[in-house]
């Protein structure tokens, strides 16, 4: 039967005060066939919300598509808010949310709505929507998501976020989400986790020692394995990104972590982003500080192998803190870097910056590999500070137009190759002749460095470089190493 605005268990508590607390054993099953439903609704003013299920079945199938006016329009499997206390969901029941494509499904809705509430989601059991968040989840103050299980989420005319967890706080809380569980956009365009906060840090994966370790599996290359922001220009706090689980080629950009505020930037990449032959549409990773009042650095450490079709890692920074990039550092084996334009990408954009640029990639050990369509390393500051690229051993660049690129107007630029090095600029990358063929290109616009050197490029034993163009065999304006200093 269509039974719209249906619920399984309501629980309302009207007063100034009051609370509500729900807590159900294993083996319930609710099933409700209608629009505008919920498995569990829960409402409170000021009182806490504190909902604890067992193990058991939320069933919600779609109705006639026929709206009633003073309803949500929408069916969540677990509705869970309070104006003014915390509000707190620890479920173990498996949610399959369905509905007409004209409405939206929210697998646990959770929020505290005033300046004094916190959210606290845990989810143990799967979650399937047809047209919404796994997840969502907002407050005022801090914004906790746990999640153990797989999630389903997808939309045709609302893009289902695995987990959306937001803060609109002013108070300086986090928003942080943490968890083991695999999350599987089916359509639409969402992220696997959103997570944004207008005044606090934005975590992900931070609190554990592998990070979010879940596999993320966006939906045709549209939205992103992890998006993390903060909107706010006045926000100093950071975001910190550790990814542990596998990110599939299926999304936009692997990793999107920016701030338009004055915090720090960072991303650990522990687990592939992108798979051979199945490239993400977009950055491996794309991280940004786009605030000129920006201190702070903006850091990434990855040890996994990445498959984008535009740039592997992309960073910029307007502000005046310092780029570090370390590509498969650590020695914790071999990493592949296949991107269709540059591979590492790094750069400041501030003219006032004494920032420094700095790119590490390899371990010494075992083979790192940065297969470029353009350029392997570009690394760039118009700023004041230098730059340093930085290779271990056994690491092959291989590109169309530059090996290296590394260039400062103002200080000083040094490039060190290990032994077993190889570069490998290939005209024929990227179809049709150019002139641009460097194996290394280093530009320092210091005038005087005191007598001493403003460019270094050095290379250890067995160092191979070449520069040609396999269609043809002319690289045109072919050309090993640019070394040019101002002085």
């Amino acid at each position: 039967n269509d039974v719209d605005h249906g619920i399984g268990i309501d629980a309302n508590a009207t007063g100034a005060s009051g609370s509500v607390k729900i807590i159900t054993g294993d083996g319930l099953a609710i099933g409700i066939q209608g629009d505008q439903a919920a498995g569990i609704a829960a409402r409170t003013n000021a009182g806490f919300m504190d909902i604890t299920t067992g193990t058991g079945t939320v069933d919600i199938t779609a109705g006639d598509g026929t709206f009633n006016a003073g309803f949500p329009g929408r069916s969540a499997g677990i509705s869970a808010t309070s104006t003014g206390g915390f509000v707190t969901v620890d479920n173990s029941l498996t949610l399959n949310i369905a509905a007409v494509n004209t409405q939206e499904t929210v697998g646990i809705l959770a929020g505290g709505q005033t300046s004094i509430a916190s959210t606290n989601v845990t989810n143990k059991a799967a979650i399937t929507t047809s047209n919404g968040d796994g997840i969502r989840a907002s407050s005022y103050f801090f914004t906790n998501v746990t999640n153990k299980a797989t999630i389903n989420a997808g939309g045709d005319t609302v893009n289902g976020d695995g987990i959306d967890a937001r803060n609109a706080n002013t108070f300086g809380g986090w928003t942080d989400v943490e968890g083991t569980g695999d999350i599987n956009i089916t359509s639409g365009s969402g992220d696997g986790i959103v997570a944004t906060n207008n005044f606090g840090s934005v975590l992900v994966g931070n609190f554990g020692v592998s990070g979010y370790t879940g596999k993320i599996d966006p939906n045709g290359g549209l939205g992103n394995g992890i998006k993390a922001y903060i909107t706010n220009k006045d926000n100093f706090f950071q975001i910190t990104v550790v990814q542990g689980g596998a990110i599939s080629g299926d999304a936009n950009n692997g990793i999107y972590a920016k701030t338009e505020g004055t915090g720090s930037v960072s991303v650990s990449q522990l687990a592939d982003i992108g798979e051979d032959g199945n490239n993400v549409t977009t950055d491996g990773v794309f991280m940004q500080i786009n605030n000129a009042d920006d201190t702070n650095a903006i850091t990434f450490t990855g040890g996994r192998s990445i498959y984008a079709t535009d740039d592997g890692i992309e960073i910029n920074t307007d502000g005046t803190g310092y780029v570090s990039v370390t590509f498969n550092n650590s020695g914790a084996g071999a990493a592949k870097m296949v991107a269709g334009d540059i591979g590492i990408d790094a750069n400041i954009l501030n003219k006032a910056s004494t920032g420094f640029v700095s790119v590490n990639v390899g371990n010494g050990g075992v083979k790192t590999e940065i297969d470029a369509g353009r350029e392997g390393i570009h690394a760039e500051t118009i700023g004041l500070g230098d730059v340093s690229v930085t290779l271990a051993s056994d690491v092959t660049i291989d590109p169309d137009d530059y090996g290296i690129f590394a260039k400062a107007p103002a200080n000083i630029v040094a490039v060190t190759l290990g032994a077993n090095d190889t570069i490998i600029v290939d005209d024929n990358e990227i179809a049709g002749n150019d002139a641009v063929n460097f194996g290394i290109y280093a530009e320092s616009g210091r005038a005087d460095n005191g007598g001493g050197t403003t460019v270094v490029v050095s290379a250890g034993s067995n160092f191979q470089m070449t520069v040609k163009d396999s269609s043809d065999g002319q690289a045109d304006g072919a050309t090993g190493i640019v070394a040019f200093g101002a002085n």
